[in-house]
């Protein structure tokens, strides 16, 4: 084992102990039990095989086994395998037929037709490039099949959005205005459904969760899988070559240490819940 291990593997625990605490218990219930709700409003196969991109949360899968027992096959899929033995352990083995596998979601390397439904919760990063993500999964999606996915909307996390405008506007000025209204334009409902259907989906059924998480001081939530991965993790992808990511990404959450040191925060979210036929 190399020194890096071991530092991931703590790394991974403490953050797992944080979603546990201050994310979990409010994203389950309006995020995940809401989504499998639109999963039960579909055709339901006896025993459907589903595919899993980036999945963030122990919680959406633990659920999708309480709900769909007699599901065939799940397939969850991510570009860095980080979080795949915790999602592994947090499901009995007998329950269903799990697998894992780490590669880009936008170049699936499955076949034509193969999954029922895809089921997903996407950041920030993934709208961006939503047109070349969807249709990759509508190709290895079945002629019947669904997509079932959440989104977050503009509302969401406003503060990370004002943090976000400033570092752009001392870092690179000339591109902030730019950046900013792209990543407004892909968080507004008309836009997501509308690239929806360019991608060749249907929508069937939509809804809009609104709540709110609560973090005891800036640690928490920087390290919060949520926050990690469906917002900063939008300063790396920002494929602009005139923009040092990493550089940018190192100034917003310096940012949130300066602004919020000592003081609890409160994340008041908007997250679209959306799904679509093939």
């Amino acid at each position: 084992m190399t020194n890096r291990q071991p530092q991931m593997v703590e790394r991974v625990v403490r953050q797992l102990r944080i979603d546990e605490t201050f994310v979990e218990p409010e994203w389950a219930e309006h995020v995940d039990i809401p989504l499998l709700e639109l999963c039960f409003a579909s055709r339901m196969p006896q025993a459907p095989v589903v595919l899993m991109p980036e999945l963030r949360f122990r919680t959406l899968l633990q659920k999708l086994v309480e709900c769909f027992p007699r599901v065939g096959k799940v397939m969850i899929v991510d570009e860095a395998n980080s979080r795949f033995d915790s999602l592994r352990r947090s499901v009995p083995k007998t329950e269903l037929n799990l697998y894992f596998s780490a590669q880009e979601v936008s170049a699936l390397n499955y076949s034509n037709d193969i999954f029922h439904f895809v089921l997903t919760q996407v950041g920030l990063s993934t709208l961006l490039r939503l047109d070349i993500v969807l249709s990759a999964y509508r190709r290895v999606m079945r002629p019947d099949g669904h997509l079932v996915m959440s989104a977050p909307l503009v509302g969401s996390f406003p503060v990370f959005f004002d943090i976000l405008d400033e570092c752009l506007l001392k870092l690179y000025p000339g591109e902030r205005a730019e950046i900013m209204s792209e990543l407004v334009e892909s968080m507004e409902v008309s836009s997501i459904e509308r690239r929806i259907g360019e991608s060749g989906f249907e929508v069937e059924g939509r809804d809009t969760a609104i709540f709110e998480l609560t973090f005891p001081n800036v640690e928490p939530l920087l390290f919060s899988t949520l926050v990690e991965s469906h917002y900063l993790g939008v300063c790396l992808g920002l494929r602009r070559p005139d923009v040092d990511t990493r550089a940018l990404l190192t100034l917003v959450v310096r940012s949130f240490h300066h602004y919020f040191q000592g003081e609890s925060l409160r994340v008041p979210m908007k997250i679209a819940l959306i799904s679509a036929s093939k």
